[in-house]
């Protein structure tokens, strides 16, 4: 008989590695199926979320794997990973399917059926009627406040009453996508917008849990996004359109991650009747590459027939205020290096401005503002700005 000792076998360390590590998942790949600091809010159906914290949560991985389930945005890492950071852990979605929420002033807010009459939906082709304004619309603005911040100002000084945002909006194709753009980022922290990518049963079985009832036939289109086959294609014409967006916290401060404030008062509230999002291409892989003119004019064509629908879609709603998202440079639907600031700058003028002796688009607002404020860095204001300075002649 061979004694056990002579049975044994001296592996090198290499070797093991190599046989345990093909059964192993890598750290990015536990993050993007299991998102870091899932937390939940004390308290229950008599004490509305009041930005408390525990580091213990009762939902945590089990919601988010629902959610999952039920919608294909939630297997898009950013989209997933800022929902918990900024709505599910801020407590704006409990606030949301509550249909309430503690102010700072300590005082209870109660929500009406307006917050659940959110439509989301794909926008392949503009349809209804727009009138121009007269010689006092149209007025172009640049403001260094972030997109939601700049409705007040627009309210005060343009006389607007209802405001359209534009803003760059996920794409489904960039599943490995470290973080959104400073505007979505934004409409989850700060508003309703997250509700449009939660299934109908999802939000009635979630409202209560938060000691509420959820409308069963709330929002027509509500939810209508979770499906992949209903959500636009990355680069195409066509957008993804939400309607009546409701506003209820400030903002913390002008830099990144300053998104979640305190809870607005009662008369603080206040609704985004439109919001249009211009799906974004992913970057391309050999950003380095050189491009030749062809693609060039290709690429300017396909954006300016994006930037058209969009500011069409914004203008049949009736709004007055159109407020355009650029945190992070002039909002471009393709994040290829073919678009820079000034090419996208360019196409803006034209769009709203009109060029060959036909009219733009901008008469159809009081107001259009570029909002530049919510994540970007000084300097980048400063190019953005001579950018769009340049391209509107001003």
């Amino acid at each position: 008989l061979k004694s056990a000792r002579s049975c044994v076998r001296e592996w090198p360390a290499e070797r093991v590695a190599r046989r345990i590590a093909p059964n192993m998942a890598t750290a990015a790949d536990l993050r993007r199926m299991h998102p870091r600091r899932v937390r939940e809010y004390r308290g229950g159906p008599e004490e509305p979320p009041a930005a408390l914290e525990t580091t213990h949560t009762r939902e945590g991985a089990p919601l988010i794997r629902r959610l999952r389930a039920g919608s294909t945005h939630f297997a898009h890492y950013a989209f997933r990973t800022t929902f918990v950071s900024k709505c599910l852990d801020s407590g704006m979605l409990q606030a949301a399917l509550g249909r309430r929420f503690m102010s700072k002033a300590g005082e209870m807010v109660l929500l009406g059926e307006g917050i659940a009459a959110i439509n989301a939906r794909r926008v392949a082709r503009s349809s209804g009627a727009a009138c121009a304004g007269g010689s006092k619309h149209g007025v172009v603005v640049f403001t260094e406040r972030s997109a939601l911040d700049s409705a007040a100002e627009m309210a005060s000084v343009h006389g607007c009453h209802a405001f359209s945002l534009v803003f760059a909006a996920h794409s489904l194709e960039e599943k490995h996508c470290d973080r959104l753009s400073a505007e979505e980022a934004e409409l989850l922290a700060r508003t309703s917008y997250g509700l449009a990518y939660i299934t109908q049963a999802d939000r009635c079985d979630l409202a209560r849990g938060y000691g509420s009832e959820w409308p069963d036939d709330a929002g027509v289109g509500a939810g209508a996004l979770v499906g992949a086959a209903a959500y636009p294609r990355p680069g195409a014409e066509e957008g993804v359109a939400i309607e009546n967006i409701w506003v209820l916290r400030e903002r913390a401060g002008a830099d990144y991650g300053e998104e979640c404030g305190e809870f607005l008062p009662a008369e603080g509230a206040w609704p985004v009747a439109f919001a249009y999002g211009v799906v974004r291409e992913p970057v391309a892989e050999d950003a380095s590459a050189e491009v030749d003119s062809t693609e060039t004019l290709a690429a300017r064509l396909r954006y300016k027939r994006q930037v058209a629908h969009a500011i069409q879609a914004c203008a049949v709603t009736g709004c007055d205020g159109l407020l355009i998202g650029c945190a992070e440079g002039v909002l471009r639907g393709e994040m290829a290096p073919r678009i820079s600031d000034t090419v996208a700058a360019e196409v803006w003028a034209e769009v709203l401005l009109g060029e060959g002796g036909r009219p733009g688009l901008a008469s159809h607002f009081r107001a259009i503002a570029f909002c530049l404020g919510g994540r970007t860095h000084p300097r980048n204001i400063a190019a953005t700005r001579e950018a769009l300075i340049a391209a509107f002649g001003r």
